[in-house]
């Protein structure tokens, strides 16, 4: 995933310096938005989710201190980096902005290229937190070996799924793709071999969804499907579509090797429990392969 641009924001009633400034950091790459009114800026954040906030604490209707509290206070810039620009450089000051929240106090007039590399810093260090946590999230969310959905979120995601169906009369599908033979694969060309196996498998019947459906390893060696807004006929024609893939893949044949998926479809209307629907999962996979495949 191509990383995005650090965004920066400014905020000073000096009209020249925020346009000097604004110049200085597009030089840099940066994404800038600009502002001489605290007030607007307030609103115009949220929109523009800055990792870097360059702000004045000496300006007319709202000072610089109430716009630190602000971004501290909201949930979606509390992380921002703040650094005060300002021209009163007192003990006092420094104290009450770094109370408020600012990560950093500099005094004007202040040199250029110490003030790029302090943006970069900071700037770095924001995106990093951000990297992090999406890293911890897909953790939580993801399974590693086939990037797919894991069985947990599945389960979250159809129950989120279910209400909405309700709530809105709408169908919904469910898939589970049981590879039969999967687990002889394992025992004569190793885990390894295996995972490999999977991973293929896995974006093999990606191709086949929408950009909306989910996908999700449920167990060793079955997949979850879930359809949101398709109905019965649309739910078949999805599984008779992912198992002609599954079965003539090329990576496969190459070895001499097959798996037959066993695929079990299932349609929801309005009434569907979330535990109804996993427990109705787990009783036909304890059944597959000798399921109906259809």
């Amino acid at each position: 995933m191509q990383q995005r641009k650090p965004r920066v924001l400014l905020l000073d009633d000096d009209p020249s310096l925020t346009d000097l400034l604004s110049e200085i950091m597009k030089e840099e790459g940066y994404e800038v938005m600009a502002s001489n009114s605290p007030k607007d800026v307030l609103f115009l954040a949220r929109q523009f989710l800055p990792d870097v906030l360059l702000l004045d604490i000496m300006m007319p209707e709202l000072d610089g201190f109430d716009v630190c509290e602000f971004f501290k206070r909201d949930a979606h810039l509390k992380f921002t980096r703040i650094i005060i620009l300002t021209a009163r450089d007192d003990h006092e000051c420094r104290v009450r902005c770094y109370k408020a929240g600012a990560d950093l106090f500099l005094s004007k007039p202040f040199e250029v290229d110490e003030l790029r590399q302090i943006i970069s810093n900071h700037a770095e260090s924001k995106l990093a937190r951000e990297r992090t946590l999406q890293e911890l999230q897909n953790l939580t969310l993801m399974d590693r070996v086939t990037n797919s959905y894991n069985r947990h979120y599945m389960e979250k995601r159809i129950s989120e799924e279910l209400k909405r169906m309700q709530r809105f009369r709408r169908p919904m599908g469910l898939i589970l793709v049981h590879l039969d033979n999967f687990k002889s694969i394992n025992v004569h060309y190793g885990y390894s071999f295996g995972n490999e196996v999977l991973k293929d498998v896995s974006e093999a019947m990606r191709q086949e969804l929408r950009e909306f459906d989910l996908l999700a390893r449920y167990n060793e060696d079955s997949f979850l499907i879930l359809l949101p807004e398709t109905a019965e006929q649309g739910t078949k024609a999805v599984s008779s579509r992912v198992r002609e893939v599954v079965v003539s893949m090329v990576f496969l044949k190459k070895r001499k090797l097959t798996l037959q998926p066993a695929v079990y479809s299932m349609a929801f209307e309005k009434g569907a429990k979330p535990e109804d629907v996993i427990e109705e999962l787990d009783q036909r996979l304890n059944e597959l392969p000798d399921a109906e495949k259809s």
